[in-house]
């Protein structure tokens, strides 16, 4: 029974939410599945019949080593998925813009990469879309930076809308925006360029004063994806014939 014993207070020491060592506790900011509850006797014969335990060797002192076995077991599952959650939720924000509702940086470029080994191994074309709105450090220095952020959120709302959530989209800077169109010709990418911009360059924006609107002219660019390029090198290819709409 020592041994017992000793799993007993291992048990009672880790209580679902710490370790000996002080590192077992369960990570904060995912959200946190139930721990799950001790076994009770009859599912733990239920068990045991599964197991193929004869009923004569089925002693107190076996079902008291099962008992604390499958309970380990059952924390141990409830840890894995606690863990496997919280890395998922890490890295989705490790993803995230700091306050718009789309990839940044360096998530879009590795999603364009992405995108680039996806083109290589289909052969079908892909086109990149940069979008920018020059005159957003003006609405900063004129109105603040809350008002900035306000109205770049509203941008890209708005883009989303006009591409659909499932499309790739991404922050590269201070009003300049990345997209990815998978598949589709060089017509289409630039009728969806030339949309995207529209809607911005069309749309009234409102400073301090609700009643004082003003608009924001939006220039865009495209490029073709290449396998062979850099995804840094393919946002700068598309920034080199940025064209306002008319």
């Amino acid at each position: 029974m020592a041994e017992i014993k000793g799993v007993k207070a291992y048990g009672r020491l880790t209580a679902y939410g710490g370790s000996p060592d002080g590192y077992g506790a369960h990570p904060q900011g995912a959200p946190q599945k139930e721990k799950p509850k001790p076994r009770s006797t009859r599912l733990i014969k239920d068990t045991a019949k599964v197991l193929g335990i004869p009923a004569a060797e089925y002693t107190a002192n076996v079902q008291e080593a099962m008992t604390l076995v499958l309970d380990e077991m059952d924390k141990l599952r409830w840890e894995l998925e606690v863990c496997q959650n919280q890395q998922k939720h890490v890295l989705a924000l490790a993803d995230k813009h700091a306050y718009l509702p789309v990839l940044n940086r360096r998530a879009f470029e590795r999603e364009l990469s992405r995108a680039q080994i996806q083109v290589e191994q289909s052969g079908q074309q892909g086109w990149l879309i940069t979008v920018q709105i020059p005159d957003l450090a003006r609405v900063r220095l004129d109105y603040g930076r809350q008002i900035q952020e306000a109205i770049e959120t509203e941008i890209c709302e708005s883009m989303i809308q006009e591409l659909g959530a499932a499309s790739t989209l991404g922050a590269l800077g201070s009003g300049d925006f990345g997209m990815i169109l998978a598949a589709g010709d060089e017509s289409n990418a630039v009728s969806t360029a030339e949309g995207l911009a529209g809607r911005i360059s069309g749309a009234r924006f409102a400073g301090s004063d609700p009643d004082a609107k003003f608009s924001l002219p939006a220039q865009w660019g495209i490029t073709s994806i290449t396998p062979k390029a850099e995804p840094a090198e393919l946002i700068n290819i598309a920034d080199k014939n940025l064209r306002k709409n008319t």
